[in-house]
């Protein structure tokens, strides 16, 4: 089977390429194919992907194509994964947000808003084109924020577009390695909305274990995730909260350590991603792949080390430092020095093993579906699908996010149990603005972004909305 990539050149590509190698038999994958509009980066991504799935498995071709309708044709499944705009865009929204006093973050409030505002049209364009090319194609959409983009992809008639997130199956690894035990043996009921889920129940040999993790102040403190909240709040709460709840349950204390900062988190990115793709061009990734993958290791791990530090005030924002330069490059000219080269091999492994480790949350999701898919055995994953009734404080076609089952074709979402009343309501409140949100994107409609950002419970407010929409959305 043929998988095509819709934002090919993205810097976690390398990570999608090795899980992707990882289970090319299992699912059925013979074929990468990575397609970008930016086709100099794409020229520099690919051949690290390239080297990353060989470490793995040396069958899967992985290759780079500028031409969309080639990209697609034949392909048996298709991720999206595109900023539209670029890194700038990012770094644009969160100024905005920061200017009203507002959160500035990428996928929540202000940001989400315009940044699904920019990416809707698009894809709704690709969906439209992946009809025509790859029509018996599933479409998993990465592009953020990716449960509301994946709402207006079903109500604008695109019914194979299925929304992954990482932040909960990463979540599931990291609760099974505190508790010493395979995640397999672990049943998760997640509910919710993308960015704004609760774990409600973990069975254990059918038994409920959750109210018991919830009383231990250690487990709490052993997994990051829960470790940014406060115990009292998760047992007050009664279920276990997504990491991006932090924006709503310590809203002034995150816009206040942003604030702290004299870069955003968007501001941090771009500059490391313009540095990376700086310094891999100088190397000539395709004659020197190893070389390659080290500095991109390097480059993902100072990255990957501050996520969420700036907002939880946790340590020292990495916001606050310029853009890394790598490790044997001269902070003058820029130069690749010798020293790089000698330690090149080892770094790559390092970079292979840190691909492996983060393919496995960033790939796992798609690959269990289409493992499934292709074996017809049982599997269950966090998806955003419509919950179909399951979720009585939304409408049956709302798209939430959900632990399913899943096995062949056969999608169904898992009943979370009783899901607590401050949970129902929030859910309630967001789920309302992402439907003006779509219609506003969809539509172009002034009235409808000033209806979004007043259901925003970070927002809440006509005058604000209305500056905000009179600022940066491009409508009626």
């Amino acid at each position: 089977m043929k998988l095509a990539v819709i934002g090919g050149a993205g810097v976690r590509m390398v990570f999608l390429a090795r899980g992707v190698a990882a289970r090319a038999r299992e699912t059925g994958i013979d074929t990468l194919v990575l397609y970008d509009i930016d086709v100099q980066r794409l020229s520099l991504m690919a051949p690290l992907c390239r080297r990353a799935a060989e470490l793995e498995d040396p069958t899967l071709a992985v290759l780079a194509e500028p031409d969309l309708d080639k990209a697609l044709s034949g392909a048996g499944a298709v991720i999206t994964t595109f900023r539209v705009g670029g890194d700038h865009s990012r770094v644009l929204d969160e100024e905005l947000a920061a200017k009203f006093g507002l959160l500035p973050q990428e996928t929540t409030g202000v940001g989400g808003f315009f940044m699904a505002c920019r990416t809707i049209p698009v894809l709704a364009k690709y969906c439209a084109r992946i009809q025509e090319v790859a029509p018996t194609a599933m479409v998993f959409n990465f592009a953020n924020p990716s449960g509301l983009v994946t709402q207006a992809m079903n109500l604008a008639g695109f019914g194979n577009v299925i929304g992954i997130c990482d932040t909960p199956s990463s979540t599931n690894l990291r609760i099974a390695a505190e508790l010493g035990m395979d995640v397999g043996n672990l049943d998760f009921r997640w509910a919710g909305l993308n960015h704004l889920s609760w774990i409600f129940s973990i069975f254990h040999n059918g038994e409920d274990i959750l109210p018991e993790l919830i009383a231990r102040d250690d487990f709490l403190k052993g997994v990051p995730e829960f470790s940014m909240f406060e115990p009292e709040l998760i047992r007050s709460l009664g279920c276990l909260p997504n990491e991006y709840l932090y924006y709503y349950y310590y809203r002034e204390k995150a816009v206040a350590n942003i604030r702290k900062g004299t870069a955003t988190r968007g501001a941090f990115i771009e500059a490391n991603n313009f540095a990376l793709f700086e310094a891999l061009a100088a190397v000539d990734p395709e004659r020197n792949p190893d070389r390659g993958l080290a500095l991109h290791a390097r480059f993902m791990r100072k990255r990957e080390s501050s996520y969420m530090s700036l907002e939880t005030g946790s340590q020292k924002a990495a916001t606050n430092q310029t853009a890394p330069i790598p490790e044997g490059r001269d902070a003058g000219t820029g130069e690749v020095q010798d020293s790089t080269h000698d330690a090149a091999q080892d770094a790559a492994q390092d970079g292979a093993q840190d691909a492996a480790q983060d393919g496995v949350g960033y790939a796992k999701v798609v690959l269990d579906y289409l493992s499934a898919r292709a074996t017809g055995a049982e599997s269950k994953m966090v998806l955003s699908v419509p919950s179909r009734g399951v979720l009585p404080f939304l409408r049956s076609e709302d798209v939430a996010e959900i632990s399913c089952t899943t096995a062949g074709s056969a999608l169904r979402p898992l009943d979370p149990g009783r899901v607590p009343e401050h949970a129902a309501l929030l859910c309630a409140q967001v789920k309302l603005f992402e439907r003006h949100a779509a219609a506003a994107a969809l539509e172009g409609s002034r009235s409808s972004a000033i209806e979004a950002l007043m259901a925003h419970p970070l927002i809440g407010s006509y005058s604000l909305a209305t500056a905000l929409v009179d600022e940066g959305f491009v409508g009626d």
